[in-house]
């Protein structure tokens, strides 16, 4: 696990810690969100905490917890980390589910 910090006004992003399940399973059974991503909705929250358990653990990539600044809520996530393919870094950007925003990720050259 890192320990990187990064604040703006609005967001803390920080490392994802099992005390988050909670919050994280809000989302990965969110059938709205699940569409967009490479999971399948999760059904149960050992589901949450064997993936935190691995976020946790994973030194090969970068995991943030996306953390709303006015009330500490835990709102989203994401990483940064060696592609699929190697050769490459990339990211994925997980944004607003209220429509005003499209979920998208990209690959970027790195080497």
């Amino acid at each position: 696990m890192h320990n990187i910090r990064i604040e703006t006004k609005r967001l803390l992003l920080r490392p994802l810690t099992a005390a988050d399940a909670e919050d994280v399973f809000e989302w990965v059974s969110d059938e709205r969100v699940a569409q967009y991503m490479v999971y399948t909705t999760y059904t149960e929250m050992v589901q949450v905490r064997e993936w935190l358990a691995f976020a946790c653990q994973d030194t090969s990539t970068y995991h943030f917890g996306f953390q709303r600044i006015s009330d500490g809520k835990l709102i989203g996530s994401g990483n940064i980390g060696p592609g699929r393919k190697g050769g490459c870094w990339g990211y994925g950007e997980f944004q607003k589910l209220d429509g005003s925003c499209k979920m998208r990720s990209m690959i970027y050259e790195g080497t």
